[in-house]
């Protein structure tokens, strides 16, 4: 129809040009069109004028039917259980399996002390249905997972989203760094799926923008090489095409001086322009390209808050990205992220940023800068100085995963109640004095709990030093056998530790993913209490569940995992996340090994394994949104953010 109406389209005007040179009437135009089947090329040609002028794909990873699948079926007023359960049957998720009622929730239920023999089959039923729900929204709309789980539902669901316009896009530049994209609020946390497609859309701001800068990309990827990119804008746009973007000029003058051996490529580029390259890169997952980039910014700019925070978040990046088992520590990146902090936090224009200021009260609490080398001992790891030599633990799939016995916690009872109080204490202040709860997920992105920083928890500031010191750090590098030897010296580091709230009329579960860490523990506060719960190790087919003041350790960044659903009460747990990395002098060498001086380094244009905080740097909610159509509101500078 579009092709057929723009032919008729055309046949018209011509004829109404003729007529009015009096070669043709006017009033008895005569048929010129036979409305005929395009021919192959026809067609592909009137496809590709659509597309560079009238498409453009939406920023959302599924289509809103999808999404509106995965919010339905996981939402408690949308369906009954009956209706859940009927509609989890037609779906027939691939995990499901008459196995997972009798292992993976066994182990849950027999730590829930308040559930009676009764009624257990009934929570196990709802644990199970919740649990399948839950994961069918995961793996629904998860496009990228790596996991043979989702396959099945991302052939059959996930389609291409585009909206159609023919008279705004074209009103908008192409960029291979586009300061704008669509995006679909309905799949939004709250958003309304009632709305139409078109009144869900809003423009979405990727980057600072500057006056009368407003550029979109036709390209359905934005992850190809400046060649790759360049063949498909030829074929959209013409063989004549160049793109003049800052990013394409920038990759192909950088592969020019890669070939004479220069080092001129960030000579002609404004410090906006690097600093929205090096974004991309840390967005794609090009850690060391980041690195470079906002390395070239601060050779000119040396007291930019904001590029001195991503330098050093480049390198947690990199620590995040590395394979613990392949590897066996963060190669030094993780050493060299704090220590970019707390120089960046030293200087007196960044005393007052706030991210950098978090990074540093962090360091603060845990002390994660102080002399390594003295603080650990082998002979007495394990020993009279420390209590970890008499935990005993159960350990699962070759010691990636451990889970303390019950006889003997790494809390007491009156310790995890002390944690809890203050915890719902300062929760309550937040919504007193702020009016919001204190208990909030805007700290996180792509897998929000509910909790509450334990830095933010001045009270626990000792207490919990002394446990990490005491108790937890050496039997952690009791499990994962981090001794030190002549040539090598690894030791686990505190980055973040939350205590989490999972309720059931609240946020009950968490879906599957991995952690931003080489190694993760969670600490049981409480129990008997509340129903489900627990960690579900995927690969384990089985959900972890220690009693009050248990701990579970375990290499968070490699298991998959998720929150099996609470489905009554309240269940309270301590999640820390570490980096096992080496110590002293063995770090600062090695970050050296790897990197060479900005002058001579340069950044690769081939693309890095894609990491798994690929997220880390996506739209986390605190960028602009801007109806369709409308013009950006230049009083309102965008901030591209970093949730660490």
């Amino acid at each position: 129809r579009t092709y057929n109406n723009a032919a008729t389209h055309h046949v018209q005007s011509s004829v109404h040009e003729d007529a009015s040179d009096g070669s043709t009437n006017a009033t008895n135009p005569q048929p010129i069109l036979e409305k005929t089947f395009p021919s192959c090329q026809e067609f592909l040609q009137c496809y590709l004028d659509i597309k560079r002028k009238s498409l453009l794909r939406v920023n959302s990873p599924i289509h809103p039917l999808v999404s509106y699948a995965a919010k339905t079926i996981i939402s408690p007023q949308a369906l009954t259980e009956k209706e859940r359960d009927l509609a989890l049957d037609l779906l027939k998720p691939t995990w499901s399996s008459p196995k997972s009622t009798e292992t993976s929730i066994g182990n849950a239920i027999s730590n829930n002390n308040g559930t009676s023999a009764n009624n257990q089959e009934d929570v196990q039923s709802t644990i199970l249905r919740w649990r399948n729900a839950a994961h069918f929204a995961h793996w629904a709309s998860t496009p990228t997972s790596r996991e043979a789980e989702s396959k099945q539902i991302n052939s059959n669901l996930q389609k291409s989203y585009f909206a159609f316009s023919p008279w705004m896009f074209r009103q908008k530049s192409h960029c291979c760094s586009p300061t704008l994209a669509l995006q679909d609020l309905s799949q939004k946390e709250g958003g309304n799926n009632q709305q139409s497609p078109l009144d869900s859309l809003r423009w979405l701001a990727l980057h600072d923008i500057p006056s009368g800068e407003s550029t979109i990309s036709i390209l359905d990827s934005l992850d190809d090489d400046v060649h790759s990119r360049a063949a498909e804008l030829k074929r959209l746009m013409g063989q004549k095409f160049v793109c003049s973007c800052v990013r394409c000029q920038y990759e192909r003058s950088e592969s020019a001086s890669s070939e004479e051996n220069s080092s001129n490529s960030t000579l002609h580029f404004t410090q906006h322009q690097l600093k929205r390259l090096a974004d991309l890169a840390m967005q794609q997952g090009r850690f060391d390209d980041a690195s470079t980039l906002y390395n070239s910014i601060l050779r000119t700019h040396p007291h930019d808050g904001d590029v001195l925070h991503a330098r050093a978040a480049s390198h947690l990046g990199r620590a995040s990205s590395l394979s613990f088992a392949d590897r066996g520590h963060c190669q030094g990146h993780f050493k060299e992220a704090q220590r970019l902090w707390k120089e960046a936090g030293s200087i007196k224009e960044c005393e007052t940023h706030p991210e950098i200021a978090i990074q540093v009260e962090k360091q603060r609490v845990y002390k994660t800068l102080k002399d390594d080398e003295s603080s650990f001992d082998v002979e007495t790891e394990g020993g009279e100085n420390s209590s970890s030599g008499n935990v005993a633990f159960t350990s699962f799939l070759d010691d990636k995963c451990f889970v303390t016995g019950d006889q003997t916690p790494i809390l007491s009872l009156k310790e995890c109640q002390h944690i809890i109080n203050t915890a719902e204490q300062h929760a309550a202040k937040g919504e007193k004095v702020g009016g919001n709860d204190g208990w909030t997920t805007s700290r996180h992105y792509a897998v929000p709990t509910t909790d509450i920083p334990l830095h933010e928890l001045t009270e626990l500031h000792s207490s919990f030093y002394d446990i990490w010191t005491g108790r937890i750090r050496p039997l952690l590098r009791q499990q994962f056998q981090l001794t030190k030897t002549s040539t090598r010296h690894r030791d686990i580091f505190l980055h973040d530790v939350f205590v989490v709230r999972y309720d059931a009329e609240r946020q009950r579960y968490l879906p599957p993913h991995y952690d931003e860490s080489t190694h993760s523990f969670i600490v049981a506060l409480n129990s008997g209490d509340f129903k489900g719960g627990g960690t579900f190790i995927h690969s384990l087919d089985k959900t972890l569940a220690p009693t009050a003041g248990g701990m579970m350790s375990f290499c968070g960044g490699e298991l998959l995992h998720s929150g099996d659903p609470v489905v009554e009460g309240v269940r309270y747990i301590i999640a820390a996340f570490c980096y096992v990395d080496l110590v002293g002098s063995c770090a600062t060498d090695c970050v050296g090994r790897q990197t060479t001086s900005d002058d001579e380094k340069k950044p690769s244009s081939e693309s890095h394994t894609q990491p798994k905080l690929k997220e880390l740097f996506a739209d986390n909610g605190s960028k602009s949104e801007i109806a369709v159509g409308a013009v950006p509101d230049k009083s309102q500078p965008f901030s591209f953010g970093f949730n660490l």
